[in-house]
């Protein structure tokens, strides 16, 4: 008994989809519900705390110990990492 074949639109939709469509509806979907101002605000001092202050030589192993890059919260980790080298750093001060 042959199987049977399915229509093209008995087929489930192709998995993937534009990316900036996407991008602008969950763009669009966030417009009035979050506080850019008060995040980046927020944000700046918990980057400026960790700067004036960095952790001990140590911190960072016992952090990998905790989190190891092959769970789902260190990879969220190492991900929040790199975007906080990549925040804009202040000028030197000259001395």
């Amino acid at each position: 008994m042959p199987l049977p074949t399915a229509t093209p639109a008995a087929r489930l939709p192709s998995p993937l989809r534009d990316e900036a469509s996407v991008l602008q509806a969950r763009l669009a979907a966030l417009a009035g519900a979050l506080d850019w101002a008060g995040v980046q605000a927020l944000a700046r001092r918990w980057v400026q705390a960790v700067r004036d202050e960095p952790a001990p030589f140590w911190a960072m192993e016992s952090l990998l110990r905790e989190y190891p890059i092959s769970s789902a919260e260190g990879l969220a980790l190492m991900r929040l990492a790199e975007r906080c080298c990549a925040c804009p750093m202040p000028p030197p001060r000259s001395r």
